[in-house]
């Protein structure tokens, strides 16, 4: 069995030809899901961006009491519940490093708009 490879590790080949492996450095944010809160109620919700004044109108009032006590609320997908994620430090990259965050950044864009244009045609 093999271990799992942490989510920041990157594998390159360098400037000088070698294959490099290396721990990309990372800081603490703030999770943007649930905004540090560690839970959410969008499970309950139909499209997980809130109610219009129309659905909340139709919700009984047990529901809207619950709701907006949090007894609907559950940890949050995106964190695990711990209200704050790692993201890449840029600041601390080394060039080459950056270099090769920029150049993967390129072609998911790459491959993602050749999806679309796939989907545009219906492939």
């Amino acid at each position: 069995m093999s271990a799992a490879v942490p989510a920041f590790t990157i594998s390159y080949e360098n400037r000088a030809g070698e294959r490099v492996t290396e721990t990309l450095p990372t800081r603490w944010h703030i999770c943007d899901e649930c905004d540090g809160e560690g839970k959410t109620s969008r499970a309950v919700e139909c499209d997980g961006g809130g109610f219009t004044a129309s659905e909340w109108a139709e919700q009984d009032d047990d529901f809207r009491e619950d709701y907006l006590a949090g007894r609907y609320a559950r940890a949050c997908t995106v964190c695990r519940g711990s209200g704050k994620v790692r993201l890449v430090d840029h600041e601390r990259l080394t060039d080459e490093q950056a270099e090769y965050l920029q150049e993967e950044a390129e072609a998911s864009r790459w491959i993602s708009a050749e999806r679309a244009a796939e989907r545009r045609f219906g492939c």
